[in-house]
């Protein structure tokens, strides 16, 4: 039996036991949206861990679209922006014509509120130190941005969520990707997905959660052009 709300489900994957986000997420999501979790239990940050966590998140999809979800969010990071932008995109329309489902990620959102945004250039920040940096830099080249850089906050993994998001804090005493350019660094953190700003969420969230009433020629019901498709 598939369970529903007036507005639509959307089903989310964690990708760690990490409080925070998922309360964050229900907090932004306007009334009537059901928020249906489910987590995998990524502990160590690690490059190779990130590596392997996609094919983690595939018996997670089957169970949320067996479930009714009207959008699938697969969330994290690392695990899809090592794929590339381009093997990400392959991974979600593969999905998208299994389930007939729309689905995003944290990578894929950012790129399609950035772009809303008329960016060209962007900073990122995470709250890794090292190659892997380079990897999310890369992904966001291929996106078609001049990344100026990749800084990353030496912080534990399990301690992120402990760092105040509205709190600015410099970042380690050089660059830690080897695409950055020379400048004066300042970010927030935690900073793991780049950005979590409310006004992103609410541009991309305003085309999404029109599903119920969604109209031809790919427009929502809100009369805007529906930026997901």
């Amino acid at each position: 039996m598939a369970f529903t709300s007036w507005r639509g489900v959307v089903g989310c994957i964690k990708p760690t036991l990490r409080p925070g986000g998922l309360e964050e997420l229900i907090r932004m999501l306007p009334e009537g949206i059901g928020v249906l979790p489910l987590f995998l239990n990524i502990s160590h940050g690690t490059t190779d861990e990130f590596k392997r966590a996609t094919a983690p998140y595939e018996p997670l999809v089957r169970q949320l679209a067996d479930a009714g979800c009207d959008l699938i969010h697969p969330e994290g990071a690392p695990p899809f922006m090592l794929l590339g932008f381009k093997g990400e995109a392959s991974l979600l329309k593969k999905w998208e014509k299994e389930y007939k489902l729309p689905f995003f990620t944290s990578g894929s959102n950012h790129v399609r509120a950035l772009h809303a945004l008329k960016a060209k250039k962007i900073l990122g920040a995470t709250y890794f130190v090292g190659g892997i940096n380079d990897l999310f830099a890369k992904y966001f080249v291929e996106a078609g941005f001049d990344v100026l850089g990749m800084e990353g906050i030496k912080v534990d993994f399990d301690k992120v969520g402990s760092s105040r998001p509205s709190r600015s804090t410099p970042t380690s005493s050089g660059p830690s990707s080897s695409m950055a350019r020379p400048m004066r660094s300042i970010c927030s953190a935690p900073a793991g997905a780049c950005c979590r700003s409310s006004i992103c969420w609410s541009r991309t969230w305003a085309c999404r959660w029109c599903i119920r009433g969604r109209r031809a020629a790919g427009r929502c019901s809100c009369g805007s052009r529906c930026a997901s498709r």
